[in-house]
């Protein structure tokens, strides 16, 4: 029946309807209403109430902000005068402006100057025409050309010549790539030692480290007390 009437009715008329205090109305349907959506008419008219009482605010009148006129100052002709700022600002623009241009004059001619300079690389190979030398054939696969007039047995003593000379220069270098030094100095000693001393390293020329071996120990205990302190 409660459970009617509080759909209906106010807190207040149930509890006249029942005999009983508002309290313990209001305690009744608490539990009633827990864990359950059921909005009741006293809900209702507490809100209504609520909405009612809340201060209403007033809408402020919208005001429209004038810009501020510029200072200008007139002279005793009646002409405009404009401020300081003002035809500082134009002045620095106008400046600006100016830069740009030059700056853009300035590299359009530099490229003209650069274009100009540049030249066309002269062809220095020879034609020959093929048609018009004596094909002299030294081996199955080699041949060489010889000009109509010319001694073909001295051509082929010059060619054979070259190759020769050609194979020293390689035995040359390649003797010179192979011997090692047997003795060197190190840098932080200065003293002449053999190369078994060194450390070996192939980026260096002759293969072998510039610093003898007791100069990096003496480094590399340096290194180790100072890292051993740091700690």
């Amino acid at each position: 029946m409660v459970q009617r009437l509080m759909l209906k009715s106010s807190y207040q008329d149930i509890a006249i309807m029942l005999g009983k205090l508002v309290t313990e109305i209001e305690t009744l349907v608490e539990e009633m209403i827990r864990g359950k959506h059921i909005v009741t008419f006293q809900m209702k008219l507490d809100y209504e109430k609520a909405k009612k009482n809340k201060p209403v605010k007033e809408k402020k009148p919208d005001v429209v902000k004038t810009p501020k006129p510029l200072k200008v100052k007139t002279t005793a002709a009646g002409k405009v005068k404009r401020t300081k700022k003002v035809d500082k600002e134009k002045k620095r623009l106008r400046e600006l402006n100016d830069q740009k241009k030059r700056n853009r004059v300035e590299r359009l001619n530099m490229e003209a100057d650069r274009k100009n300079l540049r030249r066309q690389p002269e062809l220095k190979t020879k034609v020959v025409d093929y048609s018009k030398l004596i094909t002299v054939m030294i081996d199955r696969r080699t041949a060489i050309y010889v000009k109509p007039g010319e001694d073909i047995e001295a051509a082929k003593r010059l060619y054979h010549a070259k190759i020769e000379a050609q194979k020293i220069s390689n035995i040359d270098r390649d003797a010179k790539n192979k011997t090692k030094p047997s003795k060197k100095t190190c840098i932080r000693c200065e003293k002449e030692k053999p190369v078994s001393e060194f450390n070996k390293n192939r980026g260096c020329i002759d293969g072998y480290e510039s610093t003898c071996k007791t100069c990096r120990d003496i480094l590399k205990k340096k290194r180790e007390n100072k890292n051993s302190f740091s700690l």
